[in-house]
C-alpha cells in the first residue's frame, strides 16, 4: 500500500487528531505517488511526501530541521500549534503562520528552525513536507475548501468561516491568555469541565449580585495588529439570571482609543452596538436563548478599526443591520499602542448570572 492510500484510509482517524494513526505514517518514506481524487473524470496528482516527527515534551529553541527542497508544509500536533513558531532558512525570518491542518505554501527551503514550549497534554508535532500538489486536497477530494478541510479535522472555526484567522482559543490550555476581573457578591472566572461547545473545558463567567455585578475575561492582541476589517466571534450558554454578554475590542494607537462592542441584551430581548456616542444603539430584537448549560448561543461582529465602520453582527440565526454605524473615539486612558478584547457577563439585579464561554476566534482581512 502506498503512503496516499493509507493516507486516504486514514482519513477518519485524523479528522479526530488520532496520534497513534500519525505516529505509523512517521515510519513511512515515500517517493513520488499518484492518487484519484473525486468522482467523475479522472484526476492524478504526482507527489512527493516526506513526514518529520518533533518530541513536544520538552522545549526547543531554534532547533534545526532539515526538509530539503518542498512546496508545501503541513503541520499537525495532539494538542494545538499555540507555543510554535517554525522559521524558514535562518534563525531572525519570520515566524510562519501555521493552521492545523492546511498546508502551507513555501518556496522550497532547505532548512527550518523550531522554536516551541511545553505544553500539558500535547506531546508531538508531525511536520509533512510536500513537494508536488499540497497533501489536503488528497485526503479530502477536489473541490473542498482550506476553510472545509479545517473545520473537518477538528478547528473550532465551524460557523462563519470568513476572514482570515489571527487568534482562536478554545480553552483547553488554560486561561494563561486571558485576564479575569469580577466584581460583586459571589462573581467568579474559573475553567470549567461541567460544558462546552467542543472539546471538554469552556470558561465559565458568573456575575456578581451586587456592585458593578459582572464577570470578565480580557485579551491582549499585538500592538502592531492589521488594521484591515477585523471579526470576532464566540460562544456562549446563557442562563435566565444573566442580564446581558457584551464583547468589546479597544484599540490604542498612541493618539487615540477606539472602542467597538456588541452586546445581547437578554433582559430586554434586544442586540446592541457601542456607537460614536460611547452608549449603546440598539440594532434589532431578538429572542430568549433556551436556558441551558449546554445551550450556546453565537455571536460575531465585523468592523474596520481605520474606517470605525461596523460591517455585520450575526446573533444566531439573526443578522441585525449595523451599518452605518460607527464605534467610539476617546482619548486615551493609555497611550502605549495595544489592543484588547473583552468578553463580559452581567448578572441580573440580586442574582448570580452564569454563563459558559467557548471558542473564541479573532479574524482580520473580513470580506465587507
Amino acid at each position: 500500500m502506498s503512503l496516499i492510500e493509507e493516507l486516504v484510509g486514514r482519513n477518519n482517524l485524523l479528522t479526530q487528531r488520532n496520534i497513534d494513526a500519525l505516529e505509523k505514517l512517521t515510519l513511512k518514506i515515500a517517493g513520488p505517488q499518484q492518487v484519484q481524487l473525486g468522482p467523475g473524470t479522472p484526476t492524478t496528482f504526482t507527489t512527493d511526501i516526506r513526514l518529520r516527527e518533533i518530541d513536544l515534551t520538552t522545549a526547543h529553541s531554534n532547533m534545526e530541521i532539515g526538509c530539503g527542497s518542498c512546496d508545501y508544509i503541513t503541520a499537525w500536533t495532539d494538542g494545538g500549534l499555540d507555543g510554535i513558531s517554525v522559521k524558514v532558512g535562518k534563525q531572525d525570518a519570520p515566524s510562519l503562520y501555521f493552521s492545523l491542518f492546511n498546508p502551507l505554501p513555501v518556496n522550497n527551503p532547505e532548512k527550518l528552525w523550531l522554536t516551541s514550549d511545553v505544553r500539558i497534554g500535547r506531546t508531538k508535532l508531525i511536520l509533512v513536507f510536500t513537494t508536488g500538489a499540497p497533501l489536503m486536497p488528497q485526503l479530502y477530494g477536489a473541490g473542498i475548501t482550506r476553510s472545509e478541510m479545517a473545520a473537518r479535522s477538528g478547528s473550532i472555526n465551524v460557523y462563519d468561516r470568513r476572514g482570515e484567522t489571527i487568534f482562536m482559543d478554545d480553552f483547553e490550555n488554560g486561561l494563561n491568555n486571558w485576564v479575569a476581573s469580577k466584581s460583586g457578591l459571589g462573581s467568579s472566572v474559573a475553567l470549567s469541565v461541567l460544558s462546552s461547545l467542543r472539546g471538554s473545558t469552556s470558561v465559565k463567567l458568573v456575575g456578581g449580585s451586587d456592585n458593578d455585578q459582572y464577570a470578565q475575561i480580557l485579551h491582549y492582541m499585538a500592538p502592531a495588529i492589521n488594521v484591515t476589517p477585523m471579526g470576532l466571534e464566540l460562544a456562549a450558554s446563557l442562563d435566565t439570571n444573566v442580564d446581558e454578554i457584551q464583547c468589546l475590542f479597544d484599540y490604542y494607537t498612541g493618539a487615540i482609543q477606539a472602542s467597538f462592542g456588541v452586546k445581547y441584551d437578554l433582559t430586554n430581548t434586544t442586540a446592541a452596538v457601542l456607537t460614536a456616542s460611547g452608549t449603546w444603539t440598539n440594532v434589532g430584537s431578538t429572542v430568549t436563548p433556551y436556558a441551558h448549560d449546554k445551550n450556546y448561543s453565537l455571536m460575531k461582529v465585523v468592523f474596520d478599526p481605520s474606517t470605525l465602520e461596523y460591517h455585520r453582527f450575526t446573533l444566531n440565526h439573526l443578522d441585525p443591520t449595523v451599518k452605518p454605524l460607527v464605534g467610539f473615539i476617546a482619548a486615551p486612558v493609555v497611550t502605549n499602542p495595544h489592543a484588547t478584547v473583552r468578553i463580559k457577563v452581567l448578572s441580573n439585579a440580586a442574582a448570580n448570572g452564569v454563563s459558559y464561554i467557548d471558542n473564541f476566534i479573532a479574524t482580520v482581512n473580513e470580506p465587507v
